[in-house]
């Protein structure tokens, strides 16, 4: 892994945390909840479940990358956050609506990012670890952490979506 590599990991990592923060902070709770339709995702939804896949992705990346493909660095940060193309989220990672308020999610979310910082600078190789994933397949470390940045982008333009709302709370 090159240092250019490292560096553009850690700065995605801290440059989606902080666009996700500035985009969620200052909601009311109605703005927070809010469905643009019955079967569709709240803000809080969305943020929640940003906290469950990378939970359970900073747990489960194991060493060995049998399997990883390097093209797929130039593929994550386009593909991840096209919201034309739909993916059912598993079940584990579903959210359930445990947290009313921004506020109360944040510590949650600030805590499983900088995990996943942590993790990533203490790797000497990150390369050297892997987890599948249910689209791309196995990816190494170092493409997690591509995919946490992207997958944060992803439901930033769904947070845009929901706040385009025509029922939005004001």
């Amino acid at each position: 892994m090159t240092a250019t590599e490292r560096q553009l990991a850690l700065d995605g990592l801290s440059g989606s945390r902080e666009r996700l923060f500035e985009s969620v902070d200052r909601l009311t709770p109605a703005q927070w909840q809010f469905r643009p339709a019955p079967d569709a995702w709240s803000i809080s939804l969305c943020a929640e479940h940003l906290v469950l896949v990378e939970t359970r992705v900073v747990g489960n990346l194991r060493p060995g990358n049998e399997g990883t493909k390097p093209k797929r660095d130039m593929t994550i940060p386009r593909t991840v956050p096209d919201r034309s193309v739909k993916v059912q989220a598993p079940d584990r990672v579903v959210p359930k609506g445990e947290f009313a308020t921004p506020a109360d999610w944040r510590p949650h979310f600030e805590a499983v990012r900088e995990r996943s910082i942590k993790w990533f600078q203490a790797q000497a190789e990150p390369r050297a670890f892997s987890l599948e994933h249910m689209v791309f397949g196995p990816l190494d470390g170092y493409q997690w952490m591509l995919f946490l940045t992207a997958h944060v982008d992803r439901h930033l333009l769904q947070i845009a979506e929901i706040r385009a709302a025509a029922n939005y709370p004001a």
